[in-house]
């Protein structure tokens, strides 16, 4: 039944020893590296991953937890998975000793974080662009405003009908820049 619910989970479930042998892995595991459970699990990264620095990196991130018998989080675990395209991944590694063994192996779960990525990208894109428009219309209309505030300093000086027009033409102007 445990195996039942580990494969059905849509996380990357695995442990590996110290040698970056899969002792345990989930369907979502296999699916990833194009394979089934069985083929996967005795096996290395290395014979189903398709970059050899993304193997590297799984393999630091696995020794660094445990030589270092602490658990961490890697906020950003890339993988390319079997078809080709390229998944971030977000991963849990905890120290785990397997049962009836005495060395030392790590358990992972990763959950996909690719979409959270994209949009975030996104969002700072939008956010970018809405600053750039923003700072081109504050300066479209600090420009008429300050042509107002003088000519309103003049028109009160002079009580001229002539200068509190061109008060009332840089004001339509901003309304007209605003709309």
């Amino acid at each position: 039944r445990l195996r039942q619910v580990i494969d059905n989970l849509p996380q990357l479930v695995f442990a590996k020893d110290k040698s970056g042998k899969f002792l345990l892995a989930n369907e979502a595991v296999a699916n990833a590296y194009g394979t089934t459970v069985n083929e996967l699990e005795g096996s290395n990264d290395e014979m189903f991953a398709d970059s050899k620095e993304e193997v590297e990196k799984f393999r630091r991130d696995d020794l660094n937890v445990i030589e270092s018998g602490e658990s961490k989080v890697f906020p950003e675990e890339n993988l390319t998975t079997a078809s080709g395209e390229k998944r971030i991944l977000e991963t849990m590694k905890i120290p785990y000793q397997p049962v009836n063994s005495d060395s030392k192996a790590v358990l992972g779960v990763s959950h996909d974080i690719t979409e959270k990525k994209e949009r975030a990208k996104r969002l700072e894109e939008k956010n970018r662009r809405l600053d750039e428009f923003n700072s081109i219309v504050s300066h479209d209309l600090r420009n008429p405003l300050n042509v107002a505030k003088g000519f309103l300093d003049i028109a009160r000086d002079s009580k001229s009908e002539k200068d509190f027009q061109k008060v009332e033409n840089s004001l339509k102007r901003m309304e007209n820049i605003i709309d």
